[in-house]
């Protein structure tokens, strides 16, 4: 919640009255969008919960898959890459994009909405770590 708004005066700097109105208006617009972006966040977070002597490092995804929503079961993928790994992953901050890295010098960025592979290039060295930057053209590689 917001305080009490400024106080409607008229003052002699037209360009002073005008900022203030200004402000009011940014601050009443933000306090709106802040309500409306309330809506949106979800009450809890996402968890699985294992039963009795269950285990939760043996779900399986394939068991998981029928017991979740359509959207997440379509986000569930499997790679079989033994050639070239083992694997390290990151993926972008909106989570679209998916850089892969190889022990053996494999480098791949995959768009994991549309399951298409951007870019593939096989380097001449290890290859330890892989890390998105700020979009997706952008990637760091320890070597």
């Amino acid at each position: 919640k917001r305080g009490a708004p400024n106080k409607k005066v008229v003052l002699k700097s037209l360009k002073k009255q005008n900022f203030i109105l200004r402000s009011e208006r940014k601050a009443s617009s933000a306090q709106a969008r802040a309500a409306a972006a309330e809506l949106l966040l979800p009450l809890e977070a996402g968890y699985v919960e294992a039963e009795g002597d269950e285990k939760t490092y043996r779900f399986k995804q394939t068991n998981l898959k029928s017991n979740v929503d359509i959207n997440t079961a379509n986000s569930i993928y499997d790679f079989n890459l033994p050639e070239l790994g083992p694997y390290c992953i990151d993926f972008s901050r909106n989570g679209r994009w998916l850089i892969l890295g190889g022990r053996k010098g494999h480098l791949a960025l995959i768009d994991t909405l549309r399951m298409t592979l951007r870019t593939e290039v096989q380097l001449k060295d290890d290859i330890r770590d892989v890390c998105a930057l700020h979009n997706q053209n952008f990637m760091a590689v320890a070597q």
